[in-house]
């Protein structure tokens, strides 16, 4: 159980931090290391996620551009949320913002496919 893992790491680096309080560069160092580590940590579970996703797209026929794009949103919504806490852990609330706007624009600019073949899918209907 990774959760396992996740949680005890997180502990861990909770009660270090309190430790070298006196050293706050330390402890911002620390916090980016866990982070960093928690991410490797269950980004393995992706493999899951996409075998799904194909096992999906094969049961609804569904054109390999889409899933391509919702891959694609779904890893930039992790990295951008984790890039974001990162900053705001280290006292860059601003940065973070930037961070998760960014982040937002994009995953607009990659939907814009989707929303279009909704589109005309609905034209199509009617």
């Amino acid at each position: 159980m990774e959760i396992v893992q996740i949680v005890i790491i997180g502990l861990c680096a909770v009660i270090f931090i309190a430790v070298l309080d006196k050293h706050k560069e330390f402890g911002v160092y620390l916090r980016i290391v866990t982070g960093v580590i928690m991410f490797f940590i269950f980004i393995d579970k992706f493999d899951s996620i996409i075998i799904l996703f194909n096992k999906l797209n094969a049961l609804m026929n569904i054109d390999d551009m889409y899933m391509k794009i919702l891959f694609q949103i779904l890893g930039i919504a992790f990295v951008t949320e984790f890039g974001s806490q990162l900053c705001k852990d280290s006292g860059e609330k601003s940065i973070a913002s930037n961070i998760e706007i960014a982040g937002r624009i994009i995953i607009l600019v990659l939907s814009a496919p989707i929303v279009l073949g909704i589109i005309n899918l609905i034209e199509s209907i009617m």
